[in-house]
């Protein structure tokens, strides 16, 4: 502040202030300063400095992360760096998921998106989310009937045969299960061996087959 007095000025100062040029800290400030006259009067006068913190928060997710299913299973354990928040004032801020699972949990195959926010301390917020999915990476399994042996029709060189389907199993379900040769069940096979097979598809498309011997 400039001071002034119709006579002349003795002294002037500053009681308590940071004073002009420095650095404020976020809140509210009074700068506080006085003047005396030769003849011992004064005059004081208080400068009120507020400042804001308009800056929000950061946070920063990992990359999208793609990861195959257990063995044996639909799903996998996910384990992540979970996201912690900065702030330019506080050195502690209120890190929140706000979606999905969290590090470490069972995700099932497909994805998940994984939210995170942090909440500074005048309520200014951030937010980031990354996606995690889960492949289903495993093949059906499938098992063929064991080798049949049959005599022919007589008078014929030729006969009909009968034998069960193929099991099949999947780790995710909903595989399917078709005949991949010429002649199936009930089929009349001729002389000779004949190779029967099965393929099974699984909801992802992966494949297996397998196959026995009609003779």
């Amino acid at each position: 502040p400039v001071t002034g007095d119709n006579c002349a000025v003795a002294a002037s100062g500053s009681v308590t202030a940071v004073g002009s040029g420095n650095f404020f800290s976020v809140g509210v400030h009074h700068d506080e300063y006085n003047v005396t006259d030769i003849h011992g009067n004064t005059a004081g006068c208080v400068v009120t400095v507020q400042v804001v913190d308009v800056e929000a928060p950061s946070i920063g997710c990992p990359a999208d992360m793609t990861v195959n299913n257990t063995a044996g299973q639909c799903a996998a354990t996910v384990v992540y760096t979970v996201p912690v928040g900065q702030d330019n004032c506080a050195a502690n801020v209120d890190t929140q998921r706000t979606g999905g699972l969290g590090s470490n949990q069972i995700f099932t195959v497909g994805p998940h998106v994984e939210s995170y926010e942090v909440t500074d301390n005048v309520g200014l917020t951030a937010s980031c989310s990354f996606t995690v999915t889960v492949v289903d990476a495993e093949v059906p399994a499938i098992t063929c009937p064991a080798d049949v042996t049959v005599n022919t029709t007589p008078t014929q060189c030729t006969a009909p045969v009968s034998f069960g389907s193929a099991d099949t199993s999947d780790n995710c379900n909903g595989e399917t299960l078709q005949l991949t040769s010429a002649l199936g069940n009930g089929s009349t096979f001729a002389l000779g061996p004949s190779t029967v097979s099965f393929g099974v598809t699984d909801l992802v498309g992966l494949t297996n087959n397998c196959s026995f011997t009609v003779t």
